[in-house]
């Protein structure tokens, strides 16, 4: 096998299971998350069944690997927030409104809250800690540039990423007061929160 054969193999492996996860995805929204579709799966992917165990897995496999691609994915759009030139409040501020607004658009999450929210809930509350880890390896390298630029006091990074993974998953699995809130006024009422609790902070040094 010569080195462009061999280069080239990951990439053709990759392409099969992106379109196994593509195919999952579209199979999931019209039958259901928890629904056994596995051979769906291989069928909307042009492929067969072995194939689709060998390069994902089982169905349980598969989700899995949606969860964690879409997880990526999130994250991956999310953390240019933090990157912008703006005031440390306003990033943080734009960074939750953007990513709650980016889950409440994202068709597979939302069809799993509405139609089988017993089977998603888990994985935005008790079952969490994969979303913790995800968001600790994408955001700390730039929690700890602001802190070492005196852009944000210094306090343990880690500690201050859940805290804000946690706000994210709550305002996601938890129904407001006005379920038809606008992007405006969730960013205004995210504003507010930074606010009230930068004048807690400010009174009581």
């Amino acid at each position: 096998m010569t080195q462009g054969t061999r280069s080239a193999r990951p990439a053709a492996d990759e392409e099969i299971r992106e379109r196994i996860l593509d195919a999952a995805q579209d199979v999931m929204l019209s039958a259901g998350i928890t629904a056994r579709v596995h051979a769906q799966i291989a069928e909307r992917a042009g492929l067969s069944r072995p194939t689709v165990y060998k390069y994902v897995g089982d169905q349980d496999a598969i989700m899995a690997a949606l969860l964690e691609r879409e997880t990526n994915r999130f994250f991956d759009a999310v953390t240019p927030q933090l990157e912008r030139d703006i005031p440390v409040r306003e990033r943080f501020v734009d960074l939750i409104t953007f990513a709650v607004t980016y889950a409440r658009e994202h068709a597979l999450l939302q069809f799993g809250l509405q139609q089988e929210p017993e089977k998603v809930l888990p994985w935005l509350t008790i079952y969490a800690a994969p979303i913790m880890q995800l968001a600790l390896s994408h955001f700390e390298p730039l929690i700890l540039r602001l802190i070492e630029e005196k852009e944000l006091p210094e306090v343990d990074s880690s500690l201050l990423i859940e805290i804000i993974v946690r706000l994210i998953l709550s305002l996601l699995s938890t129904p407001g007061l006005n379920p038809s809130q606008s992007r405006e006024d969730l960013k205004a009422n995210i504003d507010m929160l930074f606010h009230v609790v930068g004048h807690i902070v400010n009174r009581s040094d």
